[in-house]
């Protein structure tokens, strides 16, 4: 609880009050506090509140920071499925910040077929930039986020280059070896 004195402060008006004063600043915090003293409304308001400032400039940030907060109950699975929607909505908008991402996460983004795109081309483009950031630590989650593009939904131009894809022909290269 230590460094987080205006978040409690903040929770402990809040039982007084019943209002929660929450900032961009300190919201992450009262979540954070609220969650672990066990203060759900508290909790529910401030994921609310984060939900409702969600940005495609921190939609990264806000993702790893909700991704973390699965684990600790239904308010912060909650908002985890609200950064998720969300990044599913403005996928176009953020997806070259995207290479930040866990592969758990983008496969969650990719996976829906509510994923928000001008042509499946932007999700292999994103797959693409994502292994080749890190090609060798990422290198073994291809074949686990190849399965998820539809592959016959790419327009006939990007399906007849896959063939000259250095992504797609590492990741044949990765099934003959494994044959």
């Amino acid at each position: 609880v230590q460094g987080h004195s205006g978040a409690i402060e903040a929770i402990v008006d809040c039982m007084y009050t019943g209002k929660l004063a929450l900032s961009p600043a300190t919201v992450r915090a009262v979540i954070g506090v609220a969650n672990m003293l066990g203060v759900g409304t508290a909790e529910q308001a401030a994921c609310q509140y984060f939900a409702g400032q969600l940005s495609t400039h921190t939609l990264v940030d806000d993702l790893e920071f909700a991704a973390q907060l699965v684990e600790s109950g239904a308010h912060g699975r909650w908002l985890y499925q609200q950064c998720l929607v969300y990044s599913r909505t403005h996928f176009e908008d953020c997806r070259r910040s995207f290479h930040r991402l866990s592969c758990e996460t983008l496969s969650e983004l990719i996976r829906s077929d509510e994923l928000r795109v001008r042509s499946e081309q932007s999700v292999l483009e994103t797959v693409r930039s994502w292994v080749l950031d890190d090609l060798d630590s990422r290198q073994s989650s291809l074949p686990q986020l190849a399965v998820l593009i539809r592959f016959p939904r790419l327009p006939p131009a990007a399906q007849l280059s896959l063939a000259n894809e250095p992504v797609i022909q590492h990741l044949l290269e990765m099934q003959s070896a494994l044959v």
